[in-house]
């Protein structure tokens, strides 16, 4: 495992992650239909705090997160698929 990227999470975090990872290969999902993980993941968001999260494009997610940094906040967008999940 990489030490370096599990310092980011704190355990509770990480358990999270590796659920949804979990529950996403269990219960694989049609591209721009990924209802079930899209929901997950809201789900997982809200419980650790972040309340900006707006569906679109049909299982996209918006999540604005506020960092600590200075500068100016940049949005993230997820797309729920497994096959293609990543920010954008």
């Amino acid at each position: 495992m990489d030490t370096r990227i599990n310092s980011f999470l704190s355990d509770a975090e990480r358990d999270a992650v590796i659920e949804l990872r979990h529950a996403m290969h269990r219960e694989p999902e049609i591209s721009n239909a990924e209802w079930k993980t899209q929901e997950r993941i809201c789900g997982i968001l809200q419980r650790f705090g972040v309340e900006d999260v707006t569906t679109f494009h049909n299982a996209g997610l918006y999540i604005g997160i506020k960092g600590t940094a200075s500068g100016p906040g940049q949005p993230l967008f997820v797309t729920c698929g497994k096959g293609h999940s990543g920010a954008m």
